[in-house]
């Protein structure tokens, strides 16, 4: 994935082996807590594609799920924190899952 930093937009270009381009546009998090972004994403990407979701799809998901982590990273400690993987379950509980949404 590249990234291209425009005043408050990112623009990210997945490529794929496939030669499929997908682009995703999403406002700028103001944060240095992004420790662990990478082998976020590529988790939420490989989970994805395990429960049988089209690739593409996968890769919209987990760039949504690790902006909502960033969104509401955890400023702890010295440097750059981390993100906050559980924010929404912490506000929204697992019934969401069980009720089968996204």
């Amino acid at each position: 994935m590249s990234r291209l930093y425009c005043n408050k937009t990112v623009y990210s270009l997945t490529f794929f082996k496939t030669r499929i381009i997908c682009h995703f546009d999403t406002a700028r998090i103001d944060t240095k807590n992004t420790h662990g972004t990478g082998c976020t994403f590529s988790s939420a990407v490989a989970s994805q594609l395990a429960r049988g979701m089209g690739l593409r799809e996968a890769v919209r998901k987990a760039k949504d799920y690790v902006t909502m982590a960033i969104g509401h990273s955890l400023d702890i400690g010295k440097g750059c924190g981390p993100t906050h993987h559980f924010w929404h379950i912490y506000q929204y509980g697992l019934q969401e899952e069980r009720d089968g949404g996204e």
